[in-house]
């Protein structure tokens, strides 16, 4: 749930033109015999999880598949990548698949997505350790620090508005990697945060939470933030092997809800986090492809729409594989 996509729909007339031959080189394993490689793009956070457990599991292997794990510094890149068919799957949030969709629509196929229940909100209102503050009724005239772009800072208001506070804070706007620094200096007076900053802030003894939950308590039960995706030429053109991605999706979710603690050790792998976080952080619950329910991510959609977090009406349903 970060930033709207600065994409432009004259990168994407470009990148049209260049998608069917550069797409045409991704797997060099159709009809070999061998494992068909399966290119895979994630940034290293807690909430790309399934793909990583999948991975250090070895489930694409057990499926007859080969991922080619690729990562990326920011989501733009890697959507980048997707829309110019260097990728057949990835990982990404919400927000910014439904950006991507203005401007290319049905470039991508959702085949799994978060949903926030309590215990699985990855958002929460944070303060340092020793202040005084102990409620979200005390933020009024604070300042907070909020993840880049519109995203954030809309669904911070929402949760501020339900204590009648969306007019009386100022907000910053920090990267993840600031966040703590910010709050321990006194930059800023609290964080609407997100794992895993929320349980290094805990852990490491900088700050404490003042509100948990606030996505489900005050917007949306069940609200998407993440999603894993197929992209439309890989589901159209190697259906099969699209298939077998999503099934292995959907082993690797089973893992996690059975052997969550082995899962949780996967994340070693793929996103550098202090000692003792791995076994901690929240972790987001995906749904998998026939559980998602597509009429709470159009309402989503509309939320954003709706408070200029993003700039037209998707039909959700649009993403949906067929």
């Amino acid at each position: 749930m970060r930033r709207s996509l600065p994409f432009s729909i004259a990168f994407f007339l470009l990148a049209s033109l260049f998608y069917d031959s550069m797409a045409s080189g991704i797997s060099g394993a159709w009809g070999s015999g061998k494992p068909a490689i399966v290119r895979v793009g994630y940034r290293p956070l807690v909430g790309a999880l399934p793909l990583f457990v999948a991975k250090d599991k070895k489930l694409d292997v057990r499926r007859g598949q080969q991922w080619e794990m690729v990562q990326f510094a920011t989501s733009e890149q890697l959507l980048e990548a997707a829309a110019l068919g260097r990728l057949d799957a990835g990982w990404a949030s919400v927000s910014e698949i439904l950006a991507l969709h203005l401007v290319r629509p049905g470039i991508l196929k959702l085949v799994s997505v978060t949903s926030s229940t309590k215990g699985h909100d990855p958002t929460a209102f944070v303060v340092k350790a020793n202040a005084s503050l102990k409620s979200v009724e005390e933020l009024k005239g604070k300042t907070i620090g909020v993840l880049p772009g519109k995203t954030m800072r809309v669904l911070a208001e929402l949760v501020l508005k339900r204590y009648g506070l969306k007019e009386q804070v100022r907000f910053v706007e920090l990267p993840p990697t600031l966040q703590l620094q910010a709050l321990s200096s006194g930059q800023v007076d609290a964080l609407f945060a997100m794992e895993p900053t929320v349980t290094v802030a805990i852990t490491q003894g900088i700050g404490k939470v003042i509100l948990k939950d606030p996505l489900v308590s005050h917007i949306m039960e069940g609200m998407p933030g993440a999603a894993i995706f197929v992209t439309e030429r890989f589901y159209r053109e190697r259906r099969k092997e699209a298939q077998k991605f999503i099934r292995v999706i959907a082993d690797s979710l089973d893992f996690i809800g059975k052997k969550e603690l082995q899962a949780r050790r996967s994340l070693a792998s793929f996103v550098p986090l202090p000692k003792g976080v791995a076994e901690k952080v929240r972790l987001s619950h995906f749904l998998k492809p026939d559980a998602i329910v597509w009429d709470r991510l159009q309402r989503y959609a509309d939320l954003l729409r709706q408070n200029s977090a993003l700039e037209g009406k998707v039909k959700v349903r649009e993403l949906k594989p067929r």
